[in-house]
């Protein structure tokens, strides 16, 4: 490996712990926001982590990707909030959200669309969860509030995604220009 790809590894290495950093921050303040609590849902939110794994996908690819998500999920269940069920929840969620994130990302789907899909696969694969957890069937009643509520989220951070995304590849191209000369 020569000194500009060991660099490149470095930065992306760098970029990628800040933003584990920024979705643990997210996720925080994602728990906090009472925005969705008038919902008959019990632990409904916005889902905002999502976008710096999403933006962690489509800058440096699925591996970053799931260390970001899994910087998350265990710094939040773990640490600030610890339960072994949201633990268990939580990566049912990220890692099912990540895995249909990365298939429409290598089809070449738009963020916006990437972003609903993985909505829709997180509240899928935690719902599963909850019910064989809690032996409970009941609990897919739930898909009714979280299906349209993940569609609304995944729109609004798709797009979120898709304007913040061109304006941090100009900032990484940007210090590779400074570094260079």
């Amino acid at each position: 490996m020569n000194a500009k790809q060991r660099k490149e590894k470095v930065k992306a290495l760098a970029v990628t712990a800040l933003l584990g950093a920024f979705a643990t921050v997210l996720g925080y303040v994602d728990t906090m926001l009472p925005v969705l609590d008038f919902l008959p849902v019990p632990g409904l939110k916005l889902g905002l982590a999502n976008l710096a794994v999403l933006l962690t996908l489509e800058l440096f690819g699925v591996y970053s990707a799931l260390s970001v998500s899994l910087i998350r999920i265990l710094l939040i269940n773990l640490l600030l909030f610890p339960s072994p069920t949201a633990l268990l929840l939580s990566l049912s969620g990220g890692v099912c959200s990540l895995c249909g994130m990365t298939l429409l990302k290598k089809l070449s789907f738009h963020p916006v669309t990437v972003s609903v899909f993985g909505s829709f696969c997180h509240n899928l694969a935690q719902t599963v969860a909850a019910v064989l957890l809690l032996k409970t069937p009941q609990l897919f009643s739930y898909l009714l509030f979280l299906l349209p509520t993940g569609l609304f989220c995944g729109t609004l951070l798709g797009i979120l995604c898709s304007l913040l995304l061109p304006r941090i590849q100009k900032i990484l191209k940007s210090t590779d220009k400074k570094q260079s000369a």
